[in-house]
């Protein structure tokens, strides 16, 4: 079956002045992927050097640089470049400049956008971020495949 998503459609998620909009969910795809379209704030320092030993992702540039490290490389992705981060590589990334940084993370196999759903709910709930609890956001990077090196 067919799927459309407009710029109203489900999985919008603001925390921590990131926009995580969920364009497609692993539910869509039988979990084979899910799309997000991430938009950062000038200056953001983003994630910590991480890894997924399960999931592979692509970063396409839309608007602003957002700069990855990819495997100890860095890299600068403007619109229209893509860049490739293949599973168990550690990797990051940040806004490094004065304006937002937007990109799309296509997610394979899906199930990681889940992620972005529970940040956004325990810095709601929490108030502030990091979390007050510290066991909270290891518990939840155990459950999204999201180790640090």
């Amino acid at each position: 079956m067919p799927i459309v998503r407009t710029s109203g459609g489900p999985g919008r998620i603001d925390a921590l002045d990131v926009t995580a909009r969920i364009l497609i969910r692993a539910s869509d795809t039988g979990g084979a992927w899910a799309l997000v379209d991430y938009t950062m704030p000038p200056g953001f320092p983003g994630p910590p050097l991480h890894i997924h030993d399960l999931a592979e992702e692509a970063f396409y540039g839309l608007e602003g640089v957002t700069t990855l490290e990819v495997g100890g490389r860095v890299l600068a992705l403007g619109p229209g470049e893509v860049a490739v981060v293949p599973r168990g590589v550690p990797h990051r990334f940040w806004n490094a400049g004065d304006q937002p940084a937007r990109h799309l993370v296509l997610l394979t196999p899906g199930g990681f956008e889940g992620y972005f759903d529970e940040v956004a709910a325990l810095a709601e709930a929490d108030g502030t971020w990091p979390p007050r609890s510290p066991g909270a956001l290891p518990a939840l990077m155990a459950r999204y495949d999201l180790r640090l090196p």
